[in-house]
């Protein structure tokens, strides 16, 4: 978490370093360390999601998931990347699928109803079914949301 919340601003503002900076560390990591190798791909994932590069983005949050304990809050938020790839490629149905395993991670790892991320899970899951003109289901999350 650290690693991001430093690094993210510099993602979207300064992508070729932060690149090689994400490469780098990943060659002079510990091969047990996968905590940070996945901090690494996720950051490799978030480069290429502003670039556009969407299924470079969803390999290597692919990656970062297959690092990570499967009940890691931080897989809600790699699932909530990789939704957010299948959306601006327009596939709403993968995208309702991520989004929605990201929620439920959220609600088992027992975080509150006011956790930020679980409102962000519901707003994304809100838009998707907007975006597919399912609006009663799109009510029904945004008022989940609030």
């Amino acid at each position: 978490n650290l690693l991001r919340k430093i690094c993210l601003p510099l993602v979207t503002t300064n992508g070729h370093i932060m690149e090689n900076y994400y490469k780098r560390l990943l060659k002079e990591t510990s091969t047990t360390d996968n905590s940070l190798k996945s901090e690494c791909y996720k950051g490799l994932g978030l480069i290429e999601y502003y670039r556009n590069e969407n299924d470079i983005a969803l390999e290597h949050f692919e990656k970062a998931l297959d690092l990570q304990s499967k009940s890691n809050s931080d897989c809600a938020t790699l699932f909530n990347n990789i939704g957010l790839v299948y959306s601006k490629q327009d596939d709403y149905d993968l995208a309702l699928v991520n989004f929605k395993k990201a929620l439920d991670l959220l609600l088992k790892n027992g975080n509150s109803s006011s956790n930020p991320d679980i409102a962000s899970s519901y707003h994304n899951i809100a838009l998707t079914y907007y975006n597919k003109g399912k609006f009663d289901a799109e009510l029904t999350y945004y008022e989940k949301a609030l």
